[in-house]
């Protein structure tokens, strides 16, 4: 199974202010084989997405962020037709938030096989080749 991972490479983007555990969290996803994109905001996560790579199959993202917290991110990403598709999943400290646009709410810290699980579900369905910006 981890080769078959391996072999399909999706891009996974995690946007965490805290570095330690955005990397833990890249960390993870790519023993699991996928490339990750990593940003430390909103901000910075949506300027990279600019840069005219394919969107990736996931975004992993934190809600508390200075400069542009998980919330707005969901709004500007939901209104740009090039990032509507791609699935949202919120880390979050509360696992009972009300996220309007997010596919899943992950309450951290996650246990045992929670995130590539997750991952790995909601990523079966999504593709990098997303229609172009």
């Amino acid at each position: 199974m981890e080769a078959d991972l391996k072999r399909q490479s999706k891009t996974i983007m995690v946007i965490d202010d805290e570095a330690e555990k955005r990397i833990e969290v890249a960390d993870l996803l790519e023993l699991n084989g996928y490339t990750v994109m990593q940003a430390g905001n909103g901000s910075e996560a949506l300027a990279q997405l600019r840069l005219g790579l394919p969107p990736p199959a996931l975004i992993l993202l934190d809600l508390q962020m200075p400069i542009m917290d998980g919330k707005a991110f969901i709004r500007r990403a939901r209104s740009r037709s090039w990032l509507a598709h791609v699935p949202i999943v919120v880390m979050a400290e509360d696992s009972k938030p009300t996220i309007v646009g997010a596919a899943m709410i992950l309450k951290k810290p996650f246990a045992g096989n929670t995130l590539p699980n997750c991952v790995s579900r909601l990523t079966a369905a999504s593709s990098n080749g997303a229609p172009a910006r």
